[in-house]
């Protein structure tokens, strides 16, 4: 936004005074379009984010909406806001609630419909620099039409050549930060596994469609064998209608009674509206194959009681691949990892994503023993929140000599499943907090 507005300056500080009369004003918002886009192309390519000169053309209906529409309705109801209740004042700030819902509403709508001839993922250096020369060379043309022109060749640019692949390739397990929630992707040779997407609340930010899929495309994955849902807590399945609605997606796995659970009844309209297969899954359920993954549920019994908490019916998944094994333990607790341990079920895996966001009250010894994991994954913010990693919970993950990973201070955690096992963070952020 910053960088938005330092380029909205520069437009009109450098515009030509000859350019105004009758096409002044569409001469103006031309500039002020190419010059934003242009500044923050360089700052999207940096970070993996999608770049396309969509942008020129949206900004010339964006611009005066927001001028026009969107901000007066902003600051009148501001000033409603400041003034004693009474009818009026709820009204007006009503009205600019609904004009500002409509209206990322509407960008969501039009962004998803749009051709989708943009490149997602992190571009190389050389690709960063020269977009950035061309926006300090776009920014010190004084006429419209070389200033646009320059705009379209950085975002050409940008589009034309491919980001490079992010490593490890193929198999691989890549853990997303998704604040206190979860989202993993394992990705096989030839299958492709999903298993949550994070957060998303009503009016609020949903993390399926500003996190999870634009990671999945900077990945290069635009098709799921298999998408889990592994309970019905809404920092888990929240992100994954936006998930399904946006890429190609096989069938649905989710726990025993799942289709029955008004939680998931956004997730289970979306699936039906795409035609995707829905299937409960739990133990006892043989191995499936998707690709080279294969698949077997774990927990929980087909027979657990409705009154067991929705995280200790979470489905728990082994997913092997050639010969490294992922246990993904979704919320459960330590009841149920004592369950798994004394039914004989064979538990051991090279990586374990630790239970309940690091809870005190999972990951307990007998459990981690069992499993023998040689790399943890855990999925919480930096800060502790909600008591979320708990410090009992990572002092156990160290004495089991767990290589411990952790989103919210490493960032996305890319696991890489061939011979050596690695893994490394996207964006570590240094020391976090446990509590």
């Amino acid at each position: 936004s910053f960088a938005a507005t330092a380029g909205l300056l520069a437009a009109l500080r450098t515009g030509r005074r000859d350019e105004a009369g009758r096409f002044g004003a569409l001469s103006l918002l031309l500039r002020s379009s190419a010059s934003a886009v242009v500044v923050t192309a360089p700052l999207l390519a940096y970070h993996g984010l999608r770049v396309g000169p969509l942008g020129l053309v949206a900004n010339l209906v964006l611009v005066p909406w927001t001028a026009g529409v969107l901000l007066p309705a902003s600051l009148a109801a501001a000033l409603a806001a400041a003034l004693p209740g009474h009818g009026a004042s709820d009204w007006v700030i009503h009205a600019a609630e609904r004009i500002a819902q409509w209206t990322l509403g509407t960008i969501e709508v039009v962004a998803d419909g749009a051709p989708d001839f943009t490149r997602s993922g992190p571009h190389s250096a050389w690709a960063v620099a020269a977009s950035g020369l061309l926006a300090l060379a776009s920014l010190r043309a004084r006429t419209t039409r070389v200033r646009l022109a320059v705009a379209i060749a950085l975002t050409s640019l940008l589009v034309l050549v491919p980001p490079p692949a992010l490593p490890p390739p193929p198999p691989r397990l890549v853990s997303f930060d998704v604040g206190l929630g979860d989202a993993t992707l394992v990705e096989g040779r030839e299958g492709v596994l999903l298993i949550d997407a994070g957060r998303a609340a009503a009016g609020g930010p949903d993390l399926g469609r500003t996190v999870v899929v634009p990671a999945l495309r900077a990945l290069g994955v635009h098709h799921l064998d298999l998408v889990v849902a592994t309970h019905a807590d809404l920092d888990h399945r929240g992100g994954l209608p936006a998930v399904i609605e946006q890429l190609a997606v096989d069938r649905i796995w989710l726990p025993p009674g799942g289709r029955q659970e008004s939680a998931f009844g956004s997730l289970v309209a979306a699936a039906r509206k795409r035609a995707i297969p829905i299937v409960e899954r739990g133990a006892g359920d043989p191995m499936r194959r998707f690709g080279d993954l294969e698949v077997t549920p774990l927990w929980p019994p087909r027979e657990t009681s409705a009154f067991v908490s929705r995280n200790d019916r979470s489905l728990v998944l082994r997913v092997g691949v050639g010969d490294k094994r992922v246990l993904l333990t979704a919320d459960v607790g330590a009841k149920v990892e004592r369950a798994l341990v004394a039914s004989g079920t064979d538990l051991r895996a090279q990586v374990l994503k630790l239970g309940h966001h690091g809870s005190g009250g999972s990951s307990s010894r007998i459990f981690l023993a069992a499993v023998d994991a040689r790399v943890g994954l855990l999925s919480a913010p930096c800060g502790g929140g909600r008591g979320l990693p708990n410090s009992s919970a990572l002092r156990r993950a160290h004495e089991s000599a767990l290589s411990l990973w952790w989103t919210g201070r490493d960032g996305a955690v890319f696991v890489g499943l061939g011979d050596p096992l690695t893994a490394w963070g996207w964006e570590p952020a240094g020391s976090c907090i446990s509590r």
